[in-house]
Protein backbone atom coordinates (compact mmCIF):
# COMPACT_ATOMS: atom_id res chain seq x y z
CA UNK A 1 0.00 0.00 0.00
CA UNK A 2 1.41 3.37 -0.92
CA UNK A 3 1.37 6.37 1.37
CA UNK A 4 0.80 9.93 0.40
CA UNK A 5 4.03 11.83 -0.29
CA UNK A 6 5.58 13.18 2.90
CA UNK A 7 3.32 11.12 5.15
CA UNK A 8 4.27 8.73 7.94
CA UNK A 9 2.97 5.34 8.74
CA UNK A 10 1.31 4.65 12.05
CA UNK A 11 4.44 2.78 13.16
CA UNK A 12 6.63 5.79 12.26
CA UNK A 13 4.50 8.15 14.21
CA UNK A 14 4.55 5.80 17.20
CA UNK A 15 8.29 5.51 17.04
CA UNK A 16 8.64 9.28 16.97
CA UNK A 17 6.32 9.68 19.91
CA UNK A 18 8.21 7.06 21.88
CA UNK A 19 11.50 8.84 21.22
CA UNK A 20 9.96 12.14 22.25
CA UNK A 21 8.65 10.67 25.50
CA UNK A 22 11.97 9.06 26.26
CA UNK A 23 13.78 12.34 25.56
CA UNK A 24 11.46 14.27 27.80
CA UNK A 25 11.89 11.69 30.53
CA UNK A 26 15.65 11.87 30.13
CA UNK A 27 15.60 15.63 30.37
CA UNK A 28 13.39 15.49 33.48
CA UNK A 29 15.78 12.99 35.02
CA UNK A 30 18.73 15.24 34.22
CA UNK A 31 16.95 18.20 35.81
CA UNK A 32 16.10 16.15 38.89
CA UNK A 33 19.72 15.04 39.13
CA UNK A 34 20.92 18.64 38.86
CA UNK A 35 18.45 19.76 41.54
CA UNK A 36 19.58 16.96 43.87
CA UNK A 37 23.21 17.97 43.42
CA UNK A 38 22.35 21.65 43.91
CA UNK A 39 20.27 20.83 46.99
CA UNK A 40 23.12 18.81 48.42
CA UNK A 41 25.51 21.73 47.94
CA UNK A 42 22.99 24.14 49.50
CA UNK A 43 22.45 21.87 52.49
CA UNK A 44 26.20 21.59 52.98
CA UNK A 45 26.56 25.38 52.71
CA UNK A 46 23.66 25.90 55.13
CA UNK A 47 25.12 23.50 57.65
CA UNK A 48 28.49 25.21 57.33
CA UNK A 49 26.85 28.60 57.88
CA UNK A 50 24.97 27.30 60.92
CA UNK A 51 28.13 25.73 62.33
CA UNK A 52 30.04 28.95 61.68
CA UNK A 53 27.28 31.01 63.34
CA UNK A 54 27.26 28.74 66.40
CA UNK A 55 31.00 29.17 66.88
CA UNK A 56 30.84 32.93 66.27
CA UNK A 57 28.06 33.29 68.86
CA UNK A 58 30.01 31.16 71.32
CA UNK A 59 33.15 33.23 70.78
CA UNK A 60 31.17 36.41 71.43
CA UNK A 61 29.71 34.92 74.61
CA UNK A 62 33.14 33.91 75.90
CA UNK A 63 34.56 37.35 75.11
CA UNK A 64 31.73 38.94 77.08
CA UNK A 65 32.31 36.58 80.00
CA UNK A 66 36.04 37.33 79.95
CA UNK A 67 35.40 41.07 79.80
CA UNK A 68 32.96 40.97 82.71
CA UNK A 69 35.19 38.74 84.81
CA UNK A 70 38.23 40.92 84.18
CA UNK A 71 36.28 44.06 85.14
CA UNK A 72 35.10 42.46 88.38
CA UNK A 73 38.58 41.21 89.28
CA UNK A 74 40.12 44.64 88.67
CA UNK A 75 37.42 46.29 90.77
CA UNK A 76 38.00 43.82 93.62
CA UNK A 77 41.74 44.47 93.48
CA UNK A 78 41.29 48.25 93.49
CA UNK A 79 38.83 48.12 96.38
CA UNK A 80 41.18 45.94 98.42
CA UNK A 81 44.33 47.99 97.82
CA UNK A 82 42.53 51.20 98.73
CA UNK A 83 40.88 49.71 101.81
CA UNK A 84 43.86 47.80 103.20
CA UNK A 85 46.96 49.11 101.42
CA UNK A 86 48.18 45.51 101.29
CA UNK A 87 49.31 44.26 97.86
CA UNK A 88 48.90 40.60 98.76
CA UNK A 89 45.33 41.19 99.93
CA UNK A 90 44.55 43.10 96.73
CA UNK A 91 45.89 40.37 94.45
CA UNK A 92 44.12 37.69 96.46
CA UNK A 93 40.83 39.57 96.14
CA UNK A 94 41.24 39.82 92.36
CA UNK A 95 42.15 36.12 92.08
CA UNK A 96 39.18 35.03 94.17
CA UNK A 97 36.69 36.99 92.09
CA UNK A 98 38.21 35.69 88.85
CA UNK A 99 38.01 32.10 90.07
CA UNK A 100 34.40 32.51 91.20
CA UNK A 101 33.13 33.73 87.82
CA UNK A 102 33.26 31.30 84.93
CA UNK A 103 34.60 31.92 81.44
CA UNK A 104 33.72 29.20 78.92
CA UNK A 105 32.46 27.07 81.78
CA UNK A 106 35.47 27.33 84.11
CA UNK A 107 36.73 29.82 86.66
CA UNK A 108 39.67 32.00 85.66
CA UNK A 109 43.12 31.53 87.17
CA UNK A 110 45.12 34.76 87.51
CA UNK A 111 48.80 35.01 88.34
CA UNK A 112 50.50 37.84 90.22
CA UNK A 113 52.03 39.09 86.97
CA UNK A 114 48.55 39.54 85.48
CA UNK A 115 47.42 41.73 88.40
CA UNK A 116 49.24 45.05 88.24
CA UNK A 117 48.90 47.66 90.96
CA UNK A 118 49.80 51.23 90.21
CA UNK A 119 48.78 54.85 90.27
CA UNK A 120 46.53 56.84 88.01
CA UNK A 121 47.05 60.60 87.73
CA UNK A 122 45.09 63.31 86.03
CA UNK A 123 46.83 65.13 83.16
CA UNK A 124 46.48 68.84 82.42
CA UNK A 125 43.99 68.09 79.66
CA UNK A 126 41.79 66.12 82.04
CA UNK A 127 42.74 62.66 80.77
CA UNK A 128 43.95 59.94 83.12
CA UNK A 129 47.22 58.01 82.87
CA UNK A 130 47.94 54.73 84.66
CA UNK A 131 51.55 53.99 85.68
CA UNK A 132 52.28 50.43 86.76
CA UNK A 133 53.96 49.92 90.17
CA UNK A 134 53.79 53.65 90.97
CA UNK A 135 52.94 54.43 94.60
CA UNK A 136 50.86 55.29 96.51
CA UNK A 137 48.56 52.84 94.77
CA UNK A 138 45.10 53.97 93.73
CA UNK A 139 44.44 51.61 90.81
CA UNK A 140 44.43 47.96 89.84
CA UNK A 141 44.92 46.60 86.32
CA UNK A 142 44.05 43.02 85.39
CA UNK A 143 45.26 41.47 82.13
CA UNK A 144 43.33 38.25 81.53
CA UNK A 145 43.53 35.75 78.68
CA UNK A 146 42.66 32.24 77.58
CA UNK A 147 45.91 31.11 76.00
CA UNK A 148 47.57 27.73 75.49
CA UNK A 149 50.56 29.08 77.39
CA UNK A 150 48.70 29.93 80.63
CA UNK A 151 46.78 27.94 83.22
CA UNK A 152 43.42 28.76 81.64
CA UNK A 153 44.22 27.32 78.22
CA UNK A 154 42.62 28.34 74.93
CA UNK A 155 38.90 27.95 74.25
CA UNK A 156 37.86 25.00 72.10
CA UNK A 157 35.33 25.45 69.30
CA UNK A 158 32.42 23.17 68.42
CA UNK A 159 32.70 23.11 64.64
CA UNK A 160 35.91 25.02 64.07
CA UNK A 161 37.98 21.87 63.43
CA UNK A 162 35.93 21.29 60.27
CA UNK A 163 37.38 24.54 58.95
CA UNK A 164 40.84 23.88 60.31
CA UNK A 165 40.43 26.12 63.40
CA UNK A 166 40.39 24.22 66.69
CA UNK A 167 40.35 27.05 69.26
CA UNK A 168 40.47 30.78 69.84
CA UNK A 169 42.43 32.83 72.34
CA UNK A 170 40.58 35.88 73.74
CA UNK A 171 42.47 38.50 75.74
CA UNK A 172 41.33 41.63 77.55
CA UNK A 173 42.47 44.18 80.12
CA UNK A 174 40.70 46.34 82.71
CA UNK A 175 41.99 49.12 84.94
CA UNK A 176 39.94 50.41 87.86
CA UNK A 177 40.87 53.67 89.55
CA UNK A 178 39.65 55.33 92.69
CA UNK A 179 37.42 58.18 91.66
CA UNK A 180 39.54 59.70 88.94
CA UNK A 181 37.78 63.02 89.55
CA UNK A 182 37.96 65.86 92.03
CA UNK A 183 35.29 65.56 94.74
CA UNK A 184 33.37 68.21 96.60
CA UNK A 185 31.70 66.39 99.50
CA UNK A 186 28.97 68.06 101.57
CA UNK A 187 28.19 66.06 104.68
CA UNK A 188 24.60 66.45 105.95
CA UNK A 189 24.52 65.26 109.57
CA UNK A 190 21.55 64.29 111.72
CA UNK A 191 21.69 65.95 115.16
CA UNK A 192 18.11 65.20 116.20
CA UNK A 193 17.31 64.11 119.75
CA UNK A 194 17.33 60.41 118.90
CA UNK A 195 21.07 60.66 118.18
CA UNK A 196 21.49 60.77 121.96
CA UNK A 197 20.15 57.21 122.24
CA UNK A 198 22.49 54.32 122.99
CA UNK A 199 23.84 52.48 119.99
CA UNK A 200 24.49 48.74 119.80
CA UNK A 201 27.79 47.27 118.75
CA UNK A 202 30.00 49.61 120.79
CA UNK A 203 30.99 49.90 124.41
CA UNK A 204 28.13 50.16 126.87
CA UNK A 205 26.74 53.66 127.21
CA UNK A 206 27.98 54.94 123.84
CA UNK A 207 25.39 57.09 122.08
CA UNK A 208 24.71 57.29 118.37
CA UNK A 209 26.12 60.82 118.40
CA UNK A 210 29.40 59.65 119.94
CA UNK A 211 29.56 56.79 117.44
CA UNK A 212 28.99 59.26 114.60
CA UNK A 213 31.79 61.51 115.88
CA UNK A 214 34.12 58.50 115.88
CA UNK A 215 33.03 57.65 112.32
CA UNK A 216 33.71 61.22 111.20
CA UNK A 217 37.24 60.94 112.59
CA UNK A 218 37.73 57.87 110.39
CA UNK A 219 36.48 59.87 107.39
CA UNK A 220 38.84 62.73 108.24
CA UNK A 221 41.85 60.43 108.54
CA UNK A 222 40.98 58.69 105.29
CA UNK A 223 40.59 61.94 103.36
CA UNK A 224 43.90 63.17 104.71
CA UNK A 225 45.55 60.07 103.26
CA UNK A 226 44.27 60.66 99.71
CA UNK A 227 45.68 62.93 97.03
CA UNK A 228 46.30 66.53 98.10
CA UNK A 229 43.59 69.04 97.19
CA UNK A 230 41.33 66.55 95.39
CA UNK A 231 38.79 66.21 98.21
CA UNK A 232 36.98 69.23 99.59
CA UNK A 233 34.66 68.74 102.57
CA UNK A 234 31.79 70.91 103.79
CA UNK A 235 29.07 70.29 106.34
CA UNK A 236 25.44 71.07 107.14
CA UNK A 237 23.54 69.67 110.12
CA UNK A 238 19.88 69.37 110.98
CA UNK A 239 17.30 68.57 113.62
CA UNK A 240 13.94 70.42 113.55
CA UNK A 241 15.72 73.04 111.42
CA UNK A 242 19.15 73.12 109.77
CA UNK A 243 22.36 75.13 109.62
CA UNK A 244 25.06 75.50 106.97
CA UNK A 245 28.09 74.90 109.18
CA UNK A 246 31.24 74.71 107.02
CA UNK A 247 32.06 75.78 103.49
CA UNK A 248 33.96 73.33 101.32
CA UNK A 249 37.55 73.14 102.50
CA UNK A 250 40.59 70.91 102.77
CA UNK A 251 40.95 71.88 106.43
CA UNK A 252 39.08 68.87 107.76
CA UNK A 253 40.04 69.74 111.34
CA UNK A 254 37.84 72.83 111.19
CA UNK A 255 34.89 70.69 110.14
CA UNK A 256 35.65 68.29 112.98
CA UNK A 257 35.71 71.14 115.51
CA UNK A 258 32.36 72.44 114.28
CA UNK A 259 30.79 69.00 114.46
CA UNK A 260 32.02 68.45 118.00
CA UNK A 261 30.50 71.75 119.08
CA UNK A 262 27.02 70.45 118.22
CA UNK A 263 24.70 68.38 120.43
CA UNK A 264 21.62 66.28 119.68
CA UNK A 265 18.13 67.75 120.14
CA UNK A 266 14.83 68.25 118.32
CA UNK A 267 13.06 66.47 115.49
CA UNK A 268 14.24 65.14 112.13
CA UNK A 269 14.02 67.51 109.15
CA UNK A 270 16.16 65.84 106.48
CA UNK A 271 14.83 68.15 103.77
CA UNK A 272 16.05 71.23 105.67
CA UNK A 273 19.48 69.60 106.06
CA UNK A 274 19.86 69.07 102.32
CA UNK A 275 18.55 72.57 101.59
CA UNK A 276 21.19 74.00 103.93
CA UNK A 277 23.82 72.02 102.03
CA UNK A 278 22.82 73.31 98.58
CA UNK A 279 24.55 76.72 98.88
CA UNK A 280 27.61 74.99 100.38
CA UNK A 281 27.83 72.81 97.28
CA UNK A 282 27.19 75.75 94.96
CA UNK A 283 30.13 77.58 96.53
CA UNK A 284 32.54 74.81 95.62
CA UNK A 285 34.64 74.20 92.54
CA UNK A 286 33.27 74.23 89.01
CA UNK A 287 34.14 72.12 85.99
CA UNK A 288 33.18 68.77 84.54
CA UNK A 289 36.04 67.05 86.39
CA UNK A 290 34.52 67.91 89.80
CA UNK A 291 32.10 65.38 91.28
CA UNK A 292 29.59 66.93 93.67
CA UNK A 293 28.54 64.48 96.39
CA UNK A 294 26.04 64.87 99.21
CA UNK A 295 26.47 62.40 102.07
CA UNK A 296 23.16 62.46 103.94
CA UNK A 297 23.12 60.60 107.26
CA UNK A 298 20.09 59.93 109.50
CA UNK A 299 19.15 57.65 112.36
CA UNK A 300 15.39 58.09 112.05
CA UNK A 301 12.38 59.15 109.98
CA UNK A 302 11.80 62.54 108.40
CA UNK A 303 9.00 64.07 110.49
CA UNK A 304 9.00 67.82 109.81
CA UNK A 305 7.49 69.35 106.66
CA UNK A 306 7.83 68.06 103.10
CA UNK A 307 9.96 64.95 102.63
CA UNK A 308 13.39 64.97 100.96
CA UNK A 309 12.07 63.39 97.72
CA UNK A 310 10.67 66.86 96.97
CA UNK A 311 14.27 67.98 96.30
CA UNK A 312 15.11 65.33 93.71
CA UNK A 313 14.52 67.55 90.67
CA UNK A 314 16.58 70.36 92.17
CA UNK A 315 19.45 68.05 93.08
CA UNK A 316 19.46 66.40 89.66
CA UNK A 317 19.31 69.76 87.86
CA UNK A 318 22.73 70.51 89.34
CA UNK A 319 24.00 66.99 88.61
CA UNK A 320 24.71 66.37 92.28
CA UNK A 321 25.07 62.83 93.58
CA UNK A 322 23.46 61.74 96.87
CA UNK A 323 24.90 59.01 99.10
CA UNK A 324 22.52 58.17 101.94
CA UNK A 325 23.41 56.48 105.23
CA UNK A 326 20.89 55.10 107.69
CA UNK A 327 22.20 54.44 111.20
CA UNK A 328 20.44 52.09 113.59
CA UNK A 329 17.35 49.93 113.23
CA UNK A 330 14.86 52.82 113.55
CA UNK A 331 16.11 54.67 110.48
CA UNK A 332 14.03 54.99 107.30
CA UNK A 333 16.02 52.61 105.10
CA UNK A 334 13.45 52.41 102.30
CA UNK A 335 12.99 56.17 102.03
CA UNK A 336 16.71 56.93 102.04
CA UNK A 337 17.42 54.20 99.53
CA UNK A 338 14.76 55.71 97.26
CA UNK A 339 16.39 59.14 97.57
CA UNK A 340 19.85 57.77 96.72
CA UNK A 341 18.58 55.88 93.69
CA UNK A 342 16.71 58.95 92.42
CA UNK A 343 19.87 61.06 92.69
CA UNK A 344 22.42 58.74 91.05
CA UNK A 345 23.85 57.63 94.37
CA UNK A 346 24.21 54.71 96.75
CA UNK A 347 22.48 53.81 100.00
CA UNK A 348 24.31 52.29 102.98
CA UNK A 349 22.87 50.98 106.23
CA UNK A 350 24.87 50.79 109.46
CA UNK A 351 23.22 48.79 112.26
CA UNK A 352 26.21 49.49 114.53
CA UNK A 353 28.81 52.13 115.16
CA UNK A 354 31.59 49.92 113.81
CA UNK A 355 29.75 49.51 110.51
CA UNK A 356 29.17 53.27 110.36
CA UNK A 357 32.93 53.78 110.62
CA UNK A 358 33.49 51.35 107.76
CA UNK A 359 30.99 53.18 105.58
CA UNK A 360 32.61 56.54 106.28
CA UNK A 361 36.00 55.06 105.50
CA UNK A 362 34.78 53.64 102.20
CA UNK A 363 33.29 56.98 101.23
CA UNK A 364 36.58 58.67 102.06
CA UNK A 365 38.45 56.17 99.93
CA UNK A 366 36.04 56.80 97.09
CA UNK A 367 35.01 53.14 96.86
CA UNK A 368 31.51 54.27 95.93
CA UNK A 369 33.11 56.04 92.95
CA UNK A 370 35.48 53.41 91.59
CA UNK A 371 35.60 53.77 87.82
CA UNK A 372 36.98 51.88 84.85
CA UNK A 373 39.86 53.60 83.15
CA UNK A 374 39.73 51.16 80.19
Amino acid sequence: MKLASGGLSSRGRATRNTVSVRGAALRRGQRRGAIVVLTAFLIIALLAAVAFSVDIAYMQLVRSELRSNTDLAARAGAEAILRTGNTTTARTAAKNIAAANKVAGVGMTLTDSEIILGRTVRNNDGTLTFTANSTPYNSCQVNAARLPSNANGSVGLFFGPVFGVTNFQPQTSATVVRGGRLRDITLVVDRSGSMDDTVSGRRRGTTKWEAMLAAFDVLKTTLEGTEDDTEYLGMASYSSSATADNSLTTNYSNVRSTLRSKSPNGSTNITAGIQAGLPIMAGGRSGSDVEKVFVVMTDGLHNVGTGPMSLVNTINSYNYKVITITFGNDADQDGMEELAEACNGTHYHAPTGAELETIFENIGLGLDGLQYLQ
